[in-house]
Formats: C-alpha cells, sequence, structure tokens
C-alpha cells in the first residue's frame, strides 16, 4: 500500500468517524430543542 493510498483510506475513516459523531449531536441537538419547545408551550397553555 503506497503513502497516498494510506492516507486517503485514513482521510476516509476520520471522515466517517466525523460525519457519524456530527450526526449523532445533531439528533441529541435537535431532541433537546424539541424538549424545550414542548416544555415552553406547555408553560403557555
Amino acid at each position: 500500500m503506497s503513502k497516498i493510498e494510506r492516507k486517503f483510506s485514513g482521510d476516509r475513516i476520520l471522515k466517517d468517524i466525523l460525519s457519524s459523531f456530527i450526526e449523532t449531536e445533531l439528533e441529541i441537538y435537535i431532541l433537546e430543542i424539541d424538549d424545550q419547545v414542548k416544555k415552553e408551550s406547555q408553560l403557555w397553555v
């Protein structure tokens, strides 16, 4: 395996980890916002 191939596969693994991490963070963030909105809307009722 050449240096370039190794770097490329390493970058791809890193991108996969990063994108899955970002997706998870976004889902948690969205759930928290959803929770806040529900609490606030209950206050207004």
